[in-house]
């Protein structure tokens, strides 16, 4: 009698393991196929955005004014940057007017206008650039300046809120330049080598740069300096308060200048 009962415990107790067991198993498949749904899911969202091209718009605005008994100086500097970034390459647009009045005299009425590409390789720091840029620039006594090259680039840093950059190529130049109430015409190749930075502290406050010297490969006393630094304060997303301080020398006619302002900038993703 106690053996049958204990034949039909072990028949039950069998029984119960099995079902408790395909319970347990059918538990864990369906957490693991949701589980790797999700992660599809994720990298399917992942490569969308990645393959999308996102816009970014940034106008700034500054200026300074000196007012005294016998002179007032008066000097306005605005900005449009226009950025498309896609995973694999970028496209920028830039345009800049400063326009200056001293004692009721021109000092400055200057135009820039580029657009440049990058292309990146995955997986890799290294990327590729194209440039074409124009100038035009009272200060610096040149009448126009076009420029069109390419190079290669490194970014040592690049996160959302920071970047050490270098880069360098060869440009081929066209100016039509003022010396001794001259026309001076003439082109020429450049070596362009750049250091660009951006540094920002607790999403607030920004510091960033662009440098750049441009040597002839015909002439080592033809050289280009342009640096562009930018202190802002960010008070919300798409609004800051910022100074920027730039400077330029284009040795080949022996001009220079430097510019410090302050205003606003207002900047919008989309």
């Amino acid at each position: 009698m106690f053996k049958g009962n204990e034949y039909k415990f072990h028949t039950v107790s069998n029984s119960f393991r099995i079902a408790f067991l395909f319970l347990i198993f059918q538990i864990t498949f369906h957490f693991s196929y949701s589980q790797t749904k999700d992660t599809v899911s994720q990298q399917k969202d992942t490569v969308r955005l990645s393959d999308s091209i996102r816009y970014h718009l940034a106008i700034t605005s500054t200026g300074s004014l000196n007012q005294s008994d016998n002179t007032n100086t008066y000097l306005m500097n605005n900005t449009i940057r226009l950025n498309a970034v896609h995973r694999l390459f970028s496209v920028n647009l830039f345009s800049s007017y400063v326009y200056g009045l001293s004692a009721q005299s021109l000092t400055n009425n200057d135009v820039i206008a580029s657009v440049d590409g990058n292309y990146y390789q995955p997986h890799t720091r290294f990327f590729y650039w194209i440039l074409v840029n124009y100038t035009s620039s009272y200060s610096l006594k040149i009448k126009g300046l076009f420029q069109s090259g390419a190079g290669a680039a490194y970014d040592f840093i690049k996160t959302k809120t920071n970047r050490l950059n270098i880069s360098d190529g060869v440009l081929y130049e066209k100016d039509n330049l003022y010396i001794d109430t001259l026309h001076d015409i003439y082109s020429t190749f450049r070596n362009s080598f750049r250091l660009a930075f951006k540094w920002t502290v607790i999403n607030k406050v920004v510091f960033e740069g662009s440098n750049f010297i441009q040597n002839s490969f015909s002439n080592k006393n033809d050289y280009i300096i342009r640096s562009n630094l930018v202190l802002a304060i960010n008070l919300n997303k798409w609004f800051s308060l910022t100074s920027a301080f730039i400077y330029n020398r284009f040795n080949r006619t022996g001009q220079q200048n430097t510019l410090l302002t302050y205003g606003l900038r207002i900047e919008k993703d989309f």
